[in-house]
């Protein structure tokens, strides 16, 4: 049976300090939880943990059905330790002084004009993170302006084209094949829409491309010299440290995002040497593992009560379910549960909303609170307000409140984590993203999965691709379910 927290916090005054982690960027918060320590796994579960994390910083083919390395964390260095790093130095040296000219609006466009605005084409991990930090480190901004566009839905597109300057605005063409659909349709209409205003022969200099695959690249029309690219063992929703991030660097500069690089890269130090039972990567996963793996628990809330992490949960929520939803073990054995589902919203709107469920729902949700001490405006009667706000809530999770009217009754003993930033810097959304990051990784070896493929995702652009025709000819499909070829009839009808 589950211990009554509050029981658990009446008999251990010590209880908070003991089961919170403090360091330069944050403090996390475990005590509000069914635990009694931090070491939450068996001594089995550590030592794959422990394989693991030393096959990553190995380079091993940890990816095992692509056969490639996950190596990511190669893209934070700040020194040279091989060739490969002397590459990777090569490329950022590049993207960095091509972003750093267009913060300071020293590129020019095809009239001469100095660039001040940047689109940003690209969708999955070639949007959700920059789009993410862009937005979180809005205080770190330049004068040039950043539009995010990813999906296929036209309307995306035209929104953003209404709103810019052909003459003034710089396309980067986010795809690591370079035949993203999304994306590549999202440029051509671009490319279709500079022609338009500017004539045939303004594309090369208001076109550049992060990719892997430079003839497609130049056969499009980008000058060869505005060709970024990187490696294959970087996967996409974890290249935002890469040329992928290029949007950003335009947005902050060069010098904010090497700082950017600095916080992951102390993640990355701290998950490599810090001691298992120590490991805040460690222990987050953990606390997962010991509510939806041993407990039954059905998804997670992320609240972080700050406006400018409002789109942490979008990008986490590619982070973490692409990366482990799956159902095969990495043996190929079916799993009996992987793949948590996270969602959530910006506090204290989310406590507004679906925060009812959570207090008195019959659903077993685990929250995750994340606010922020330090906030760079003035409004501090806000600040104190926003935060009595999230410490209210996790208490009222935990205490709940009996009542003989019983649609007032709260259970409560509901569990919460909370981590509390010290303040929202380059330096200290380099350190968040990549210790979640290395928590999906920790959350894999539990379950016993590979989190660096994504066929699920592969499979909906095969069949994709396989009904388009039938889609833009208006042709009968064959050999079809009749709801699909329903839905066809309808759209040629209608559309």
């Amino acid at each position: 049976m589950v211990q009554d927290l509050n029981q658990l916090f009446q008999s251990d005054p010590d209880r908070f300090s003991k089961l919170t982690l403090e360091n330069d960027f944050l403090l996390a918060d475990f005590s509000k939880n069914h635990i009694e320590s931090l070491r939450l796994l068996r001594e089995e579960q550590m030592k794959t943990i422990e394989l693991v994390r030393k096959n990553f910083f190995d380079g091993e083919k940890i990816n095992h059905t692509e056969e490639r390395a996950a190596m990511h964390f190669r893209l934070r260095r700040s020194e040279v330790k091989d060739e490969i790093d002397q590459e990777v130095f090569t490329v950022r040296d590049q993207f960095l002084n091509f972003g750093d000219l267009t913060y300071h609006q020293r590129i020019v466009g095809f009239s001469g004009r100095a660039i001040d605005t940047v689109v940003n084409i690209g969708i999955g991990g070639s949007d959700l993170g920059p789009k993410f930090l862009y937005d979180a480190l809005k205080d770190y901004r330049g004068n040039t302006k950043v539009y995010f566009v990813s999906n296929i839905d036209g309307q995306a597109l035209n929104d953003v084209l209404m709103e810019i300057n052909p003459e003034t605005t710089l396309f980067i063409v986010c795809s690591k094949t370079f035949t993203t659909q999304e994306t590549l349709q999202n440029a051509q209409s671009a490319k279709s829409w500079m022609i338009e205003k500017m004539g045939k022969n303004c594309i090369s200099d208001h076109f550049v491309a992060v990719s892997t695959h430079v003839q497609l690249a130049k056969e499009f029309g980008i000058d060869e010299s505005r060709i970024f690219g990187f490696w294959d063992w970087v996967g996409g929703r974890y290249s935002l440290w890469s040329a992928v991030g290029l949007s950003l660097v335009c947005a902050i500069g060069a010098t904010h995002f090497r700082e950017l690089l600095q916080g992951a890269e102390c993640a990355d130090l701290a998950f490599e040497h810090d001691p298992i039972e120590k490991n805040l990567p460690v222990i987050l996963a953990g606390i997962d593992h010991h509510y939806f793996q041993k407990n039954g628990f059905n998804s997670k809330v992320v609240a972080a009560y700050s406006h400018r992490l409002a789109l942490l949960v979008p990008f986490l929520q590619q982070l973490v379910m692409e990366s482990n939803g799956k159902g095969v073990d990495v043996d190929g054995k079916t799993v009996q549960r992987s793949g948590v589902v996270w969602w959530g919203a910006p506090g204290t709107d989310a406590q507004h909303s679906f925060f009812q469920l959570i207090h008195q729902g019959t659903e077993k949700i685990h929250v995750e609170f994340i606010g922020v001490t330090q906030q760079p405006h003035s409004q501090q009667e806000h600040q104190t307000k926003l935060l009595s706000n999230l410490f209210a809530q996790s208490r009222a999770l935990m205490i709940g409140q009996k009542s003989t009217s019983p649609e007032k009754n709260f259970s409560g003993n509901r569990p919460s984590s909370t981590l509390l930033l010290k303040e929202i810097t380059p330096r200290s959304m380099g350190y968040l993203v990549a210790t979640y990051e290395h928590r999906v990784l920790c959350e894999a070896a539990l379950f016993n999965i590979n989190p660096f493929d994504q066929f699920g995702v592969e499979l909906g652009k095969k069949l994709c691709n396989e009904l388009l025709p039938f889609i833009q000819n208006a042709l009968n499909p064959q050999n079809l379910d009749s709801s699909t070829v329903g839905l066809i009839q309808y759209f040629h009808k209608n559309g």
